[in-house]
Order: C-alpha cells, then structure tokens, then sequence
C-alpha cells in the first residue's frame, strides 16, 4: 500500500491538507475526530469525537488554524509513514525500503522515544510531531546562556512559556546538527520523568531530515541525510 498526502504547516502544527483538518501528532496516543471517523490509505476508521478533555473546537482555538481531529500513535503505529517536510508531503507506505535509523524504544500508549546525544551528553527523547518545540530537562543546559524565549501549549499541560537553548545533537555515529530546546514546566517535566526519558524531539527535527516511522523505530531513509 502506498499513500502521499498533501500537508501544511500551520502556525507549525503538521495538518494534512484535505477536507478532514488531521493534525498529525505522534505524542498523542490516540486519534479522534469531531466526525467519529477518519479516512486514510482507501479506508475508513471509526475514532472518538475527543481526546479526554481535547476537543476539535479547543485545538483549533488553542493552535489558531481548522483542526477537526488527531491523527495519534493508535494508527501511526501500524502504519509506517515517511515525512517529507520539505515539499510538504508524507507518505504511508508499507513496503518502503529502510536505511539507517536511531536507537529507538517503545514507551507506553505506543509512544516512541530516540537514543542521541545532546551537548555531549547521552539522552532518551520522546518523538513528538505534535510538539513545534523540542524540550530537554534543565540539567542539559544548565552551563549554556539561552537565546530566546517562547510561549508555548500542550493540550494536557496548557499554556507555558520556556526558555530556549542552542545544543548541538549527534546521532548515528558521525552526524550532528543544532538544534533549538526549551526547558519543560514543571507538569512535562514530570511526565517526561515517569517516562524516564529527558526531553522530547519536535517537529523541528523533521524540518531538518527526510524521516520514516515504522514499527516503533525512527529511519533515515535512502539519501534522507
């Protein structure tokens, strides 16, 4: 099976660009739509018209663009999806051939964390196309001057502001790039604690690379680098 969708980015939330308004988030573990159903890849998927107290009407509130239901971890799990950020296309593709990858983990709720270093120092980070900023825990930065400061909002954590620090990441073996992090709130910070991983990889990350999610495991495909 083999699917490319549109996408935009909107206020840098990922959306596919059809007549359903998904926004495309892999920290969520589940999907809904204010329709019940989603429509993908020729079939159609029965999902609830919210997420615990996460409505069609407060996301689109909250993020400032139409956005009628999530696409979570329940789908994307079972089905491997290339992003191709740069020319504003995914790809569901479930016989697409796999290069290299990052050392990556099944957490709960089938959400995916990644393996890299961050300022030289080895750290676990949850895979979140839903977050426009990447996160790392305050000891990471610790030593380093912040170069920005954002406010941000998290369905489940609400509104916060963060202080942002360049780090540089390194990942397999001989690749490194820089990377913005904020500094989570005090309530991500302890989810990100009872998750034992310290940070999350926003879609900031996806910006950069052609990236494939398959089976729990985060792949640069052939000439994704």
């Amino acid at each position: 099976m083999f699917t490319e969708y549109k996408i935009q980015l909107e206020h840098d939330h990922l959306i596919i660009d059809d007549h359903q308004g998904i926004l495309i988030d892999t920290g969520s573990p589940t999907s809904f739509h204010d329709t019940g159903r989603i429509e993908l890849c020729g079939d159609s998927f029965s999902v609830p018209k919210s997420m615990l107290n996460v409505t069609s009407e407060s996301l689109t509130t909250e993020v400032g663009c139409d956005i009628h239901g999530i696409l979570g971890m329940d789908f994307i799990s079972k089905h491997p999806i290339l992003f191709e950020l740069r020319n504003n296309f995914i790809f569901v593709d479930d016989d697409a051939y796999y290069y290299s990858h990052l050392p990556s983990y099944k957490l709960p709720y089938n959400l995916v964390c990644v393996e890299m270093n961050v300022n030289g120092k080895p750290v676990r980070l949850i895979v979140d196309t839903g977050a426009k900023i990447s996160y790392i825990e305050a000891s990471i930065v610790e030593d380093l001057d912040s170069v920005d400061t954002k406010q941000d909002f998290s369905p489940i954590f609400g509104h916060f502001g963060t202080t942002i620090y360049e780090c540089n990441v390194q990942f397999l073996e001989n690749r490194s790039n820089t990377l913005k992090f904020g500094v989570p709130p005090l309530l991500l910070s302890k989810f990100m604690a009872t998750m034992n991983v310290q940070g999350i990889l926003g879609l900031d990350f996806f910006r950069l690379y052609r990236l494939q999610l398959r089976n729990s495991v985060l792949y640069f495909p052939p000439q994704g680098i």
